[in-house]
């Protein structure tokens, strides 16, 4: 099966992975970015743009891609005419976000790596993968062995043993304090800047309402959060606690929280947790939505801000130079 026909609209896929499987496909990045000059081109054109691949291959690349509402087909209307394609607005839209992809894999500690290559193709999959399966949401609590991690997750051995072993190839993972007897591994900290390209893969599938495309879940969001606190930074001036919280739209009539407590002393993190009850100097909270376009815009006014409002716009603005600065 091809990896453009394992990701049909309808597939089954945690928000953000499935964006980064369409990313992942070498032929879907050439094809989108030969039309976004703006101008339609012909399927003659595009193969041509492409490195001429076998053509139903390429056609079934472009179907898929317009049954996604990336791009869209425009009919002959005489046998001598030229069928041509362009791209949507959602098209356009997916490809700036894919810079933001792109970023992080130029990031990637071991060797920058660049979209389209095989490299990237592994890294992607890697991810997205260890994220539809959860693997990475039980890499954000704690270190795991393979052991540990079978019995955290709820995938077949052998399988939990190939994500991982993925994970870990690519650098996603990387190894743990231990006591001897067990391997553990934990986030890598160019994991844990994933979250970045997660967040704007799901915020597009949201926006544009990709067929089959599930929102970020109450355990999406706690694992985002438990990412990338450890990593983050404020003004050397910035010390206090501050609690984050995202609502999570679980379907339609229901919907839970993830909340985090992060905990700074003159920058630099000293403590992060899920909220307790107690009083926080700082507050912020929204949507799963309402923290997508913050989180990439930088823009407080999405977010309910309560307490020391400095202290929570520096907490916002931290974690977007983290993740997409």
């Amino acid at each position: 099966m091809s990896d453009s026909q394992s990701q049909q609209p309808g597939s089954d896929a945690r928000a953000g992975s499935r964006s980064l499987n369409l990313l992942a496909d070498a032929l879907n990045v050439d094809a989108l970015r030969a039309l976004e000059q703006g101008s339609a081109m012909s399927l003659t054109d595009v193969h041509r743009a492409t490195g001429m691949p076998a053509k139903t291959t390429l056609r079934g690349h472009l179907r898929d891609l317009a049954k996604l509402g990336l791009l869209e087909r425009r009919p002959r209307v005489r046998a001598t005419d030229h069928a041509y394609v362009e791209l949507t607005t959602a098209g356009f839209e997916f490809l700036e976000d894919a810079e933001v992809v792109s970023s992080w894999l130029a990031k990637c500690p071991e060797e920058s790596m660049e979209l389209g290559t095989p490299m990237a193709k592994n890294a992607l999959k890697a991810l997205a993968g260890g994220w539809s399966e959860t693997l990475v949401h039980a890499f954000a609590t704690r270190p795991h062995s393979l052991t540990e991690l079978a019995g955290a997750v709820d995938l077949n051995y052998p399988s939990i043993e190939r994500r991982m072993a993925a994970m870990r190839s690519i650098g996603l993972l990387a190894p743990a304090p231990g006591d001897g007897r067990v391997r553990p591994y934990e986030p890598s900290d160019w994991l844990r800047r994933a979250v970045g390209p997660l967040t704007a893969a799901a915020r597009w599938e949201q926006v544009n309402s990709l067929p089959g495309a599930q929102p970020f879940s109450q355990i999406d969001m706690e694992a985002a959060l438990s990412l990338i606190a450890p990593l983050l930074r404020l003004p050397r001036s910035t010390s206090g606690s501050c609690r984050i919280e995202i609502e999570a739209s679980e379907s339609a009539s229901r919907s839970s929280t993830a909340a985090i407590v992060i905990e700074a002393k003159r920058g630099q993190m000293v403590h992060s947790a899920a909220a307790p009850d107690e009083e926080t100097d700082a507050s912020s909270a929204g949507t799963a939505d309402e923290w997508f376009w913050a989180l990439v815009e930088n823009d407080p006014d999405q977010l309910v801000m309560d307490g020391n409002k400095g202290l929570a716009r520096a907490t916002l603005a931290g974690m977007h130079q983290l993740l997409f600065g």
